[in-house]
């Protein structure tokens, strides 16, 4: 089941302004949905032109650099720079080229030192996917 969340409107600003300029994430197309409360709801509309394999479903790096990305996300929505330690995914179903996916990532827990996030991938409102990582804190955005 999707889990919706609380979005601040200036944490949402505050994070999108850190990742406008992302090379990465502006080539994937990955877009901010939410952020808050240690949540976050990225997006993605699959471009058959680059986010398909040789089968015409969704390639599975896709789906593990949209998990990815949306750790950083959820961090930065609470002031942290991190960089991924670990990552574990699990695809669950295949997804066809037409199709929406939104991935939402929680903090699981936060030490000061590393943190813990687990994520779920939807698609039509469907678990396709989910992952957790190890993040290791690297420093603070100044704003935040």
């Amino acid at each position: 089941m999707v889990r919706s969340i609380e979005s601040t409107a200036a944490g949402l600003k505050s994070v999108k302004a850190i990742y406008v300029n992302n090379p990465f994430f502006n080539f994937c197309g990955f877009s901010i949905s939410a952020v808050g409360n240690g949540t976050a709801v990225l997006e993605l509309k699959i471009n058959a032109e680059k986010h398909i394999n040789h089968s015409y479903n969704v390639h599975g790096g896709v789906i593990a650099a949209l998990i990815d990305s949306s750790l950083g996300v959820v961090a930065a929505g609470v002031g942290k720079r991190v960089v991924t330690s670990a990552l574990s995914i699990s695809l669950l179903k295949s997804l066809p080229a037409d199709s929406i996916v939104q991935v939402h990532s929680k903090i699981v827990s936060d030490d000061g030192q590393y943190m813990a996030i687990s994520s779920e991938v939807f698609a039509e409102k469907k678990l396709v996917a989910n992952g957790t990582a190890t993040m290791v804190i690297v420093g603070e955005y100044k704003d935040k």
